[in-house]
């Protein structure tokens, strides 16, 4: 009898263990847990407020609904955050970051950038609007009623974060390209510090992205009269023409009114502008884990964020908000974008060394 009982018990703890090791295994891998999503940008500006809305969703789409933080680290325009995860973040699937993409930095060789794209657990990647230019309406006499007619601005100034900054760098080559006097302002913390800059005419220019032209800029200081749109610039195919955005059809393509103006495309700010329209043009955000990063906790990211890319809530925020909404960029398509990082020329590298340290 005691043999039967005790073998009775072996079954049972048996059994039990089982179930136990069973349903751990079937336990979703962020059940419980906390996920960080860093910003490397202030709060306040366009990729802020889309990492906020994307990771609102993007927490619904992981399994185990683990509770999703919105982190933000500004400095060196992305760099420190990007720098902070290749080099110090846990790589056990506890943060990510929301990239705010800063590949002129690699192709330059900058001594401050110690990621390595190539080794970054790549998770998404996501492209939006184009990036705007806009200005005060009384940056030339009379009011602008043409975007052409900002040529005939007087000294202006341009308003930024910092030279390095992709926006910052957008602006500026479009103000050399038309041959536009200005004077470069930078040290602003955000997107949002700049818009109250040029509420206040402290500056009269510069560049957002469309999101946070769309959210922050038409509702405020184009509807009450102060800014108008001046240009939108126009991402490159795979065959090196320019495309028209679908997102942008009430405002003129900076292309166009360079043309307009009787530019000619043969100089390297020229080269300069047609790299950075295919980099950031075809890639507005990349969204990384750190390198060796858990796979288990990737694999779930991945799948999540394509969930979320297809999420009618997370679309429907941004049609709101923007009057459109981000697409997914497969994963041969971000590589593809990642190579030219690494192909670009000698001189043109050396001329945005130059540009990005005025």
């Amino acid at each position: 009898m005691k043999n039967i009982i005790n073998a009775g018990l072996a079954i049972f703890a048996s059994l039990a263990a089982y179930s136990s090791n069973s349903a751990n295994a079937q336990q979703p891998f962020y059940q419980g847990k906390t996920l960080s999503v860093i910003v490397g940008l202030a709060p306040g500006g366009g990729s802020d407020i889309m990492a906020r809305i994307f990771a609102k969703t993007f927490a619904k789409n992981i399994s185990g609904s683990p509770s999703v933080i919105v982190q933000n680290m500004p400095g060196a325009a992305g760099v420190t955050a990007m720098n902070w995860m290749f080099l110090r973040a846990p790589k056990d699937g506890s943060t990510i970051i929301y990239d705010a993409w800063t590949p002129v930095e690699t192709v330059v060789k900058s001594q401050h950038v110690r990621y390595d794209y190539s080794q970054m657990s790549f998770i998404g990647a996501l492209r939006g609007g184009p990036y705007m230019m806009f200005a005060r309406t009384d940056s030339v006499p009379g009011g602008i009623k043409d975007s052409v007619d900002f040529i005939k601005a007087p000294t202006v100034i341009y308003g930024g974060q910092q030279p390095s900054l992709i926006l910052d760098m957008h602006g500026r080559l479009a103000l050399d390209l038309l041959n536009i006097k200005y004077n470069y302002i930078s040290g602003y913390k955000g997107a949002a510090d700049i818009r109250l800059a040029i509420d206040r005419n402290e500056v009269n220019v510069t560049t957002h992205g469309m999101q946070g032209y769309r959210s922050g800029v038409e509702p405020t200081l184009v509807k009450a009269g102060k800014a108008v749109p001046l240009w939108y610039f126009q991402a490159r195919d795979k065959n090196g023409k320019f495309v028209p955005s679908e997102l942008a059809k009430d405002i003129p393509a900076f292309q166009d009114v360079f043309s307009k103006a009787g530019g000619v495309p043969n100089s390297l700010q020229w080269q300069a502008l047609e790299l950075l329209s295919d980099l950031h043009m075809s890639v507005t955000n990349f969204v990384w884990g750190p390198p060796g990063m858990d796979q288990s906790a990737r694999a779930e990211l991945q799948r999540a964020l394509l969930s979320t890319m297809n999420d009618m809530e997370f679309v429907a925020e941004q049609m709101q908000l923007y009057g459109y909404a981000h697409q997914n960029v497969p994963a041969e398509d971000a590589q593809r974008i990642l190579k030219i990082v690494s192909s670009v020329k000698p001189e043109l590298s050396e001329f945005l060394k130059k540009f990005m340290n005025p």
